[in-house]
């Protein structure tokens, strides 16, 4: 069998995502804080917007901890007896990065709150920006919009369009206020209330609280506006008349007459959602199977090739859902930790008593524990070094 090899030749493409370059927000070793209401909250149950921006930035380590808290608003965030300060906690997390969502809760005061909720947001950014909770530099501070609302039917959400239209009101206000101080707003209530009319799957709980589906979602939209991706794209030519790869690399490539078979060097891991595309020309008529270090992933005829596939079912998609998992277990870890059931035991009241006393022991375990646990993510955000991808051909 004849083999003729192929010069493939890469192309990074340098683009920008609303006036930032991708690689100015995170920074090598970032301490990431989240601070907000419920929304922020549940982004640690789900863990789909910090698997995402874990994954993009494999050689980082960044290091995300939640401090959301559900019902807070920038006026009202009950605490236990004693809890540690909001500024003491962001000074103990070295947080360089702050992502703040707020104006769910504020929102119900409708249109004549919109002033307020302005300037108490004005007051949290200054007030954040003259700090440097890592010892030397200010905060980068990112706001997150709240969502729209659902309708879920007259019972469930009678007033969902007037709910909808008070969120979008501070949406709005958020980013007016993000654009006086210059700090990064990421708008996630028009995506939202665009998807919301648009999808037959339900996407929340109770009309403002989402489901899986619904962090799923919104956290694309997030780290989209926060490091989008290059385009990745694999053209083969089985002719030789020339191939490339766009954001990815390309070795041993080989064309037969039945087969093509080339290694995938990827910098990130596969996301779910995101398009990877594999166009493949001048293939002898016939049906091929793309396989994907030995697991069959798509099959099409000659002329779907050459248009094009998405690929969507890489099986190192696999890698991404166990770094998902070891998220998720950091941060029920961490959350225990931070917002302990007995935390009068160990800022209340019964700080004092015999099983008070033990507890700053215990919790300095707690805390040797979850560092333990965090070390499993950084090899788990690397992909793997190379896969093999053949196109095989099964016939006429």
């Amino acid at each position: 069998m004849r083999v003729t090899y192929i010069t493939f030749i890469v192309t990074l493409l340098a683009t920008t995502v609303a006036g930032h370059a991708r690689t100015t927000l995170f920074q090598k070793s970032d301490s990431v804080v989240f601070i907000g209401n419920t929304f922020v909250d549940l982004l640690r149950e789900h863990g789909h917007l910090e698997t995402i921006l874990t994954a993009r930035h494999p050689d980082h380590e960044l290091r995300f901890r939640n401090l959301g808290w559900a019902g807070d608003t920038l006026r009202v965030q009950a605490r236990p007896f004693n809890f540690t300060p909001l500024d003491a906690e962001l000074a103990a997390r070295k947080a360089d990065v702050i992502v703040a969502s707020f104006g769910m809760g504020e929102s119900f005061a409708g249109a004549d709150g919109v002033d307020s909720f302005k300037a108490d947001l004005l007051k949290l950014i200054e007030h954040l920006s003259s700090k440097n909770f890592n010892g030397e530099t200010p905060p980068r501070i990112v706001l997150i919009s709240p969502i729209a609302c659902e309708d879920q039917g007259p019972v469930a959400t009678p007033n969902h369009k007037t709910v909808r239209a008070n969120l979008g009101l501070y949406a709005r206000a958020m980013g007016e206020v993000a654009k006086q101080k210059n700090v990064t707003f990421v708008d996630v209530f028009t995506p939202t209330a665009k998807r919301l009319k648009t999808t037959k799957k339900k996407m929340t709980v109770n009309g403002i609280h989402f489901n899986d589906s619904g962090y799923r979602f919104v956290s694309r939209v997030i780290a989209d506006a926060l490091t989008q991706p290059d385009p990745w794209r694999v053209e083969v030519d089985a002719a030789a008349k020339g191939s490339r790869a766009v954001n990815t690399k390309i070795s041993q490539v080989k064309v037969a007459d039945d087969a093509v078979t080339f290694h995938v060097h990827d910098s990130t891991l596969p996301l779910q959602g995101e398009r990877r595309s594999l166009v493949a020309k001048h293939l002898r008529p016939g049906t091929y199977t793309l396989i994907i270090d030995g697991t069959p992933v798509a099959s099409f005829d000659h002329a779907r090739w050459q248009r094009g596939v998405a690929v969507v079912n890489n099986p190192a998609g696999v890698q991404v859902e166990q770094l998902r998992s070891a998220i998720n277990d950091k941060n029920k870890r961490f959350f225990y930790r931070w917002r302990a059931l007995n935390s009068v035991h160990i800022v209340g009241q019964r700080k004092s008593s015999p099983s008070g006393k033990d507890l700053p022991g215990e919790l300095k375990k707690m805390d040797v524990n979850i560092k333990e646990k965090e070390k499993a993510i950084p090899p788990l955000a690397k992909p793997p070094i190379s896969q093999v991808w053949k196109l095989v051909r099964s016939g006429d």
